[in-house]
């Protein structure tokens, strides 16, 4: 497990959406060029 303690600048929480044979999460435009780490949750 990796924690970056006072590094998180925002949190979302999002649907991952069907994309073609793949799938995606849409985010707001001023993310393009940032680095994000995406978390699945267990249901």
């Amino acid at each position: 497990m990796m924690t970056r303690p006072g590094k998180i600048g925002t949190a979302l929480e999002k649907t991952v959406t069907p994309f073609s044979n793949s799938a995606k999460v849409d985010v707001p435009g001023r993310f393009i060029g940032k680095r994000v780490y995406v978390i699945m949750l267990k249901n």
